[in-house]
């Protein structure tokens, strides 16, 4: 770089700051401004005067500066107008580059308390608000990347700690050919950098991203918006991709964002996003709302509480919840539509108005298929006494398909004036299979919902039988004990099954069949000691009174004995 009178070059300057190190003055539009001390004034000839493409300038003075061996810790002060970085007055920054001859991390600084803020971020730079005078008036961060007039190959932009005013929604852009929004947007914890846009437009949205590919939202907090906290605009698949692709590789992490007046989090159609260690909260609309078609979702360790619908998602395929929570919604927990093969696993919904884990389908949500929920837990949900499941309620309108599996999970209720079954399974096209869950309070189908139940031995140890004696509850998997039918296998003996010392035990198959509150009970085959010969001998007749198996002693049987029992077809056993 040459100055336009003397020709000294950027090498040849000598001044030194306080610090010992070399400072140094781009002057892109002269505007006689003042010129801190002890600063040379040199020229880049790099035209910033207004209807300059922003892009251009920066990329010129970054390759200006780029020649010359800059030092980590030099300063170059730069005087810019108001079409560089959307001023009204010229403003002094401070740009501190280390190690720029890759550039990987640049600062940029407003000397200007009274300053707003609206920054280019190009060449992959990272710009650093952390250090502006007055970290507590950050306005219009926004316009970030130019639709069709940008550089995306990543970077940083980081949230001062406090509380940040913001006057309009931080929008970004995609790059018109690429889709690239390419950006993070970095805070310094979800407790120490938030974002509040209590001062924002009346209708518009927190933070917006529209869709494009590789952006991040971490580390801090999104208050008070007048519409959606966080917003991913969805986009469509086209032939020559003039509509833009959905958005895909998003990554939100170690976020809260509360005291919205919409979602605290919306989502169009997009792909491949991960949401780890995000706290919704108090949000006037749901906590995460995933409208139109998401694939490679994943919630990882998320927290929902006091939305309507804690995580409503709507046509998500091969995507997970895992070590999730929901409380205190005034809807339910989790809602999910038209999704499939959708894994919610290690995740809990407590004291929601309505259900814990909600899966609706109908001719106008769509159908779920295979949605697995694998230990998951419900408490105290249905709070608002409305009739719904706490821990599952599926729901099928119009014959759609509506088909989940439940699997190690428990549901617990405290309190006994709304208690209602732990799972319910409502309307024709409902399917549920479960097995080897805590559910207390029982399971319901209605409507032509249906229940299919995997089987798990009902163990009753040390058991005195001297007479007849109930051994366990037979009912159907549907929930009720009007009918059921199918086959026990039973197991008894004298000592425990645990035990590897020898013992008496028999064997016993009967079929059971209840119709019109009358019970056919038959043996099929007993083996083993069964004759009743000794008091240890575990030999036993076999009825069922009000849906109680029975065992009846048979000769000189009498004393402890351990049962074994396994229902198959279509009964299930319980203690």
């Amino acid at each position: 770089m040459k100055n336009k009178n003397d020709s000294k070059s950027l090498d040849s300057v000598n001044e030194i700051d306080s610090a010992g190190r070399r400072q140094f003055l781009s002057a892109g539009a002269l505007l006689g401004a003042a010129i801190p001390v002890g600063a040379a004034t040199y020229a880049t000839n790099v035209d910033a005067s207004i209807g300059t493409s922003n892009i251009y300038f920066f990329k010129t003075l970054s390759e200006a500066l780029n020649s010359h061996d800059l030092s980590e810790g030099d300063t170059v002060f730069i005087q810019a107008t108001a079409s560089i970085i959307a001023r009204t007055l010229s403003t002094f920054y401070r740009v501190v580059f280390s190690n720029y001859t890759s550039p990987q991390s640049v600062e940029i600084h407003t000397s200007n308390a009274n300053s707003s803020l609206a920054l280019l971020l190009v060449h992959g730079d990272r710009i650093n608000l952390n250090q502006v005078a007055n970290s507590t008036s950050i306005n219009n961060v926004s316009n970030l990347l130019t639709t069709g007039d940008s550089i995306t190959t990543g970077g940083v932009i980081d949230i001062p700690i406090g509380k940040n005013n913001v006057s309009s929604k931080a929008y970004f852009k995609v790059d018109g050919h690429n889709n690239f929004v390419n950006r993070t947007i970095l805070g310094r914890g979800k407790a120490a950098s938030a974002l509040d846009f209590s001062e924002a437009n009346g209708t518009d949205c927190g933070v917006v991203f529209e869709p494009g590919v590789f952006y991040s939202l971490r580390d801090l907090a999104v208050y008070n918006s007048k519409s959606d906290g966080v917003a991913q605009l969805g986009g469509e698949f086209t032939l020559d991709q003039t509509t833009g692709i959905a958005w895909n590789h998003a990554y939100f992490a170690d976020l809260r964002i509360s005291y919205n007046e919409g979602d605290g989090v919306s989502s169009g159609r997009g792909f491949l996003g991960t949401y780890s260690r995000v706290f919704a909260s108090h949000n006037a609309g749901h906590g995460f709302n995933m409208q139109g078609l998401h694939t490679s979702l994943r919630f990882d360790n998320c927290y929902s509480a006091r939305n309507e619908v804690g995580y409503k998602i709507n046509q998500a395929f091969y995507s997970s919840i895992s070590s999730c929570a929901s409380d205190l919604n005034s809807q339910h927990g989790y809602e999910i539509s038209n999704s499939h093969s959708l894994d919610i696993a290690g995740s809990g919904a407590e004291h929601n108005r309505k259900s814990g884990f909600y899966l609706t389908a109908s001719n106008t949500s769509g159908e779920n298929k295979n949605i697995s929920l694998n230990s998951v837990f419900g408490f105290n949900n249905n709070s608002a006494n409305q009739g719904f499941a706490n821990l599952l309620h599926l729901k099928s309108e119009d014959g759609k398909e509506n088909t989940a599996t439940l699997i190690n999970s428990a549901s617990k209720q405290s309190n006994s004036a709304h208690v209602i079954e732990d799972v319910i399974v409502d309307g024709e096209g409902a399917y549920l299979v479960e097995g080897f869950n805590d559910l207390p309070n029982g399971v319901r189908s209605q409507r032509g919902g249906y229940i299919q139940h995997l089987p798990k031995h009902t163990v009753v140890p040390n058991k005195s039988v001297t007479s007849p004696t109930e051994i366990c509850r037979l009912l159907s998997p549907q929930g009720h004990s009007s009918s059921y039918g199918g086959e026990l296998m039973i197991q008894a003996s004298n000592g425990d099954p645990s035990s590897s010392l020898n013992k008496n035990t028999a064997l016993y198959k009967i079929a059971v069949c209840k119709s019109d509150n009358t019970v056919f009970v038959e043996q099929q085959y007993a083996l083993g000691r069964i004759e009743g010969t000794g008091r240890s001998w575990p030999s036993f007749s076999w009825s069922v009174e009000n849906d109680q198996l029975i065992a009846t002693p048979i000769n000189a049987t009498s004393g402890q004995f351990y049962f074994e029992v396994l229902g198959t077809g279509f009964i299930k056993t319980t203690k």
